[in-house]
């Protein structure tokens, strides 16, 4: 007879309009970036049309003047809205515009909160703010545990070495 066929079957579950929920639920972006993107996915179905509400907050610790507070207006552009997905669509990516680039004294000198009035640097974490998903509608819409995404603002990013970097490396040390 003929070889046995195997082949991958990816069956959508669209009775349910689903859920909602951030794909990742931590996220780090540039402060020199232009804006960051978070998607939101719905899964456990697609049928219908639905919308929620996304929208940002500060990120607030005891200490509201903490320099991890990204700041509204300041660090990023404040959103509060409502997204809409189609019947059949399962992702939305909510762009948020960041607005501080690279801090400054008046002098030109590059800003490092870090550094306290007696001139000594101290460990500080980088900015951060929420974006919270709710108000689902129509009712049978669920959102996840996953509804709220923390972003925090870098002045640097770790960086991926090339294949060069690292045939670089090996050869120095080989």
């Amino acid at each position: 007879m003929g070889d046995d066929v195997i082949c991958k079957v990816t069956i959508l579950d669209e009775d349910f309009p689903g859920k909602l929920a951030f794909e990742n639920t931590e996220v780090k972006a540039l402060r020199s970036a232009d804006r960051v993107d978070v998607k939101v996915t719905r899964f456990n179905g697609t049928d219908g049309k639905i919308s929620c509400v996304v929208r940002t907050e500060p990120y607030l610790t005891a200490d509201k003047k903490n320099p991890t507070n990204a700041i509204e207006f300041v660090d990023y552009t404040p959103r509060h809205e409502t997204i809409f997905f189609e019947s059949g669509e399962s992702m939305k990516i909510i762009s948020i515009e960041l607005l501080q680039k690279v801090p400054e004294y008046d002098n030109g000198e590059a800003f490092n909160p870090a550094i306290n009035a007696d001139g000594i640097e101290e460990e500080i974490g980088a900015p951060k703010f929420k974006i919270i998903i709710e108000n689902a509608n129509p009712e049978q819409v669920k959102i996840s545990k996953k509804n709220c995404c923390t972003v925090e603002l870098d002045d640097k990013l770790p960086v991926e070495e090339s294949q060069e970097e690292v045939e670089n490396l090996i050869e120095y040390f080989v």
